[in-house]
């Protein structure tokens, strides 16, 4: 039995704005599309409207912000789990 939340927040607002966030930095990256560009272009579509716009905001910008962290995490992580694949990743 799933229990009703009490602070507000979708779970379900929040799982589009996840898949959405991640769709968005992905863009960034391929792109280099200035962030708010981005921002713009996916808030505006249709099912932005049934996410949570702050928070895949947020998530976007944290990502971006934080991006050199992040890929330096990952890349120790994919080292971990195969070590063979450092032979391959750009430095």
């Amino acid at each position: 039995m799933k229990h009703a939340r009490t602070d507000g927040i979708d779970p379900a607002a929040r799982s589009r704005s996840r898949r959405r966030a991640l769709q968005a930095v992905y863009a960034w990256q391929l792109s280099s599309t200035p962030v708010e560009k981005v921002l713009e272009q996916f808030s505006s579509e249709q099912d932005m409207e049934i996410a949570d716009l702050a928070y895949f905001e947020d998530l976007v910008r944290g990502v971006i912000k934080d991006q050199k962290e992040l890929d330096q995490r990952l890349d120790c992580a994919i080292v971990w789990m195969c070590p063979m694949a450092s032979l391959s990743m750009k430095r």
